[in-house]
């Protein structure tokens, strides 16, 4: 949670920026686009303590639509560079900035936390007895290498420039002037191809939007199973080709004739490839309905039974029947004959309602079975503990404020921020 509201401010940041290069600078379209281009990979790369790529993309963001807050951003980057390698020019490069920042935005907001900085730095930079005017002193663009300024939004990407060995990002890469091709990569996102043609002295900055790959699900299981993801059908096995679903949590669904559904949260990294291997419950309407068929095959063979009974009187009674019609019948004989005809629909009647309700069992039991389809809106039966955000330092944000100004025939914004 609190990386993505880090995200949203940082994402504010850049269009804040970019509302402003657009509106306010003279600059050409090129160069606000490249501007724009640099803040947000210098904002990335503050973010993930890579202070010298930051360094290059501000200054050059600066350099193309020169703004107080991008002053102050600079010397926040330098101050925390020099803490790193401590470099004399980098600490005398942050007094520089803080100081112009203060004196081109004397209302900025963040003008107190450059004189508490300068209140911290220049002690040190008398401490140490660095010459400020030989330390800041800018350095010419001819002398400065060519450079590669990449810092993706993915974390853990990594770059191959030119087929040399793959580097981590952020980066600044220094190559010779010319033209280069650059190639970004990160697990479970598409791979970025950018053929650039870089002068002398030039920071080049590669700002590139990964893609993510979709995760892959497939169902290790007999057919007819249904997988449904958000509520929605998505394909039923044998499957001609996994199931492709956006990286994240989802809500997924398999559903069997017959079984109890299973329904659970699933969360799934971009590109991976996962297997389903469902273990089913038999549904209480299943059980049911081989209940009723059951007793259905009970009763068809019970009346069966009964039918044969009353079909072997039947027999008796007609045998008894021909004997009289060619001789005369003894007594026992023709209580015999009645004790046959009695049976015979005894039996008979006992069959029909025997079979008439196993035909009924059979029929309800068939119906069961044939009905027993389940709906994946069924309660979750395994769902997963919620996810939990990483624990990580705070990173630094930019915070920009966009101030209308209205003076004697002029109209401007002013542009304040911090990290």
């Amino acid at each position: 949670m609190m990386r993505a509201a880090l995200a949203r401010r940082a994402s504010s940041c850049i269009v804040a920026l970019a509302l402003l290069l657009a509106t306010a600078s003279p600059a050409s379209a090129d160069d606000v686009t490249q501007a724009k281009s640099h803040f947000a990979i210098g904002t990335r790369a503050y973010e993930a303590k890579q202070f010298r790529v930051a360094i290059d993309a501000f200054e050059e963001a600066h350099r193309l639509a020169p703004r107080p807050a991008i002053l102050f951003s600079i010397g926040q980057a330098y101050r925390r560079q020099y803490y790193i390698d401590r470099k004399p020019r980098d600490l005398a490069v942050a007094v520089v900035h803080y100081k112009k920042y203060i004196t081109d935005d004397p209302q900025g907001a963040r003008i107190g936390e450059a004189g508490a900085a300068l209140a911290d730095l220049e002690p040190l930079v008398e401490r140490l007895g660095i010459d400020m005017a030989t330390a800041a002193a800018p350095q010419a663009q001819s002398a400065q290498p060519a450079r590669i300024l990449i810092a993706p939004s993915v974390k853990g990407a990594r770059a191959v420039i030119d087929g040399a060995p793959a580097i981590a990002l952020p980066a600044r890469v220094e190559v010779a002037p010319g033209k280069h091709t650059v190639l970004i990569t990160a697990d479970g996102y598409s791979d970025e191809r950018r053929e650039i043609d870089i002068g002398a002295g030039e920071p080049f900055a590669l700002d590139v939007k990964l893609v993510q790959k979709p995760a892959q699900l497939s169902v290790d299981g007999g057919s007819g199973v249904n997988v449904y993801v958000d509520g929605r059908h998505s394909g039923t096995t044998p499957l001609v080709q996994p199931v492709s679903v956006p990286a994240g949590r989802h809500l997924l669904s398999i559903t069997e004739r017959g079984s109890l559904p299973i329904t659970s949260e699933i969360d799934l990294v971009p590109g991976e490839a996962k297997v389903l291997k469902p273990d089913f419950e038999s549904s209480g309407l299943r059980l049911a309905s081989y209940g009723f068929l059951a007793a259905g095959a009970a009763g068809l063979a019970s009346g069966g039974v009964l039918l044969g009974f009353a079909l072997y009187e039947e027999d008796v009674a007609v045998g008894i029947r021909e004997s009289a019609s060619s001789a005369n019948i003894n007594e026992e004989d023709r209580l015999r004959y009645s004790e046959a005809i009695e049976r015979r629909e005894e039996y008979r009647a006992a069959s029909v309602a025997t079979l008439a309700g196993g035909g009924a069992l059979a029929i309800t039991g068939l119906l069961s079975f044939s009905l027993d389809h389940p709906s994946p809106e069924a309660k979750t039966t395994s769902p997963l503990p919620p996810a939990k955000a990483p624990v990580d330092e705070e990173p630094p944000v930019l915070d920009v404020v966009l101030t209308p100004s209205v003076g004697p025939g002029v109209a401007f914004l002013s542009l304040s921020g911090r990290f």
